[in-house]
């Protein structure tokens, strides 16, 4: 149950730390899984769709969740 409590504390830090910065652009995030130092993450809204848009907001919230979140390695985007 240690990756469920894994998930809680990524879903709360993300929700808390970059999630009022995404909603002003109409993205939101979902955490799908946090196994093995990957989170599994679903961009959704207005920008979700847009690759370059993504992958650019995805390393700034990676940056930031490890720094949140240290056994977090990176984030994986699912779809």
């Amino acid at each position: 149950m240690a990756e469920d409590h894994l998930k809680e504390r990524v879903s709360r830090a993300l929700a808390e730390a970059v999630g009022p910065a995404l909603a002003m652009d109409g993205l939101d995030l979902e955490v799908l899984d946090v196994t093995a130092g990957v989170a599994q993450v679903r961009v959704r809204g207005s920008c979700g769709c847009c690759p370059s848009s993504v992958m650019a907001v995805l390393m700034g919230i990676e940056q930031e969740l490890h720094r949140l979140v240290p056994e977090v390695d990176y984030l994986e985007l699912a779809r």
